[in-house]
């Protein structure tokens, strides 16, 4: 069996430069696009990673919603996932320290399989983003750096737990969440 791809996190003792994100679905600078997970991935929020290093992050969050220790920041522009500790908040804004990073590309361990998940739903919203802005098909999955095959096979995937949500709807009467 394939083992995880860990990403390191040197101790940099924050001297390390802050990066600031590449162009998102608008195509401007600003924040990077990224999800805060709980360790089971059932509750998730959509935040903006204003700045990254190799051991830190300054996220900014919609009000009012609780993050716990041991959560993961996805970051979804360079497809990676860290297990992160909050340090610091402040109103909307919380500073994360992470312990252990995933490459998103790589194997992962059967338990954490769902950052894949969130990262690719993050992506096909992208597409679909741009698509609804008038770019083609072929010039939203250059500008997200998708493959028409991984899109394809991502679209095929959705449609199939689609189908499994409206069956087990009709089994039990209640919606799944996600």
């Amino acid at each position: 069996m394939p083992r995880s791809h860990t990403t390191p996190l040197p101790d940099d003792g924050g001297s390390a430069p802050a990066t600031r994100a590449g162009p998102g679905p608008t195509g401007r600078e600003g924040p990077l696009a990224g999800k805060l997970a709980d360790i089971s991935g059932t509750f998730v929020l959509e935040c903006r990673i204003h700045s990254i290093t190799a051991n830190r992050a300054e996220v900014e969050l919609p009000i009012g919603y609780p993050v716990e220790d041991g959560a993961f920041l996805v970051d979804i522009a360079h497809h990676v996932a860290y297990r992160a500790t909050v340090v610091g908040r402040h109103a909307t804004a919380l500073s994360l320290a992470f312990t252990q990073g995933y490459a998103l590309d790589r194997p992962l361990p059967q338990d954490l399989r769902f950052l894949r998940r969130l990262l690719i739903d993050a992506r096909l919203r992208w597409i679909e983003v741009l698509r609804s802005k008038g770019l083609s098909l072929t010039d939203s999955l250059r500008r997200t750096d998708v493959t028409r095959t991984a899109y394809e096979r991502w679209r095929a995937d959705c449609a199939g737990e689609d189908a499994q949500a409206r069956a087990l709807t009709r089994l039990t009467g209640e919606p799944r969440c996600e």
